[in-house]
């Protein structure tokens, strides 16, 4: 009992590694396109995936692990209503005169490259599950110095 009374005043413990995701992958919607991802992240971190970031998604569930590039955005959107809504106009048109706004959220849009399978880098047959964790791409695997070196290069070496 001593226990649950110490894990409740400490609050919910998160995951290590969840600690460094900068985003998570969104639902897929009738709209969704092959190799494109929905990238859903906090107002904190919407300043670390710039246009043409190198991420992994580490797709749930399933484990597979994705690399990708950063094509759109990151967006802002608000977390209330929707960005086109009057009610979100009229809030940003007179800002001059509100002290509320609406607190936001990032939306970046990514495309899978490619699938990590035994060490290297093989066409993507699946797609990230919702929810999964999407980190920035570090240079310390081989995976990641050839993936590097092909966005920088192009296909074909230059």
């Amino acid at each position: 009992m001593d226990a649950l009374k110490q894990q409740a005043k400490s609050g919910p413990q998160v995951d290590p590694e969840l600690e460094a995701a900068v985003g998570f992958t969104h639902f897929d919607v009738t709209s969704s396109q092959d190799n494109l991802i929905t990238v859903l992240l906090t107002r904190e971190d919407l300043h670390l995936l710039a246009s043409q970031t190198l991420v992994r998604v580490k797709s749930k569930d399933d484990r597979r692990a994705y690399l990708g590039v950063v094509v759109r955005g990151p967006f802002a959107e608000p977390n209330a209503v929707p960005a086109n809504s009057t009610m979100a106009i009229g809030v940003v048109t007179h800002g001059k005169k509100l002290a509320y706004t609406f607190d936001y959220h990032g939306r970046a849009e990514i495309e899978i490259v490619g699938e990590e399978v035994d060490g290297s880098l093989k066409p993507p047959r699946f797609r990230p599950r919702p929810q999964s964790p999407v980190f920035l791409l570090n240079g310390r695997s081989r995976i990641s110095h050839a993936f590097r070196r092909r966005a920088v290069d192009g296909p074909c070496g230059g």
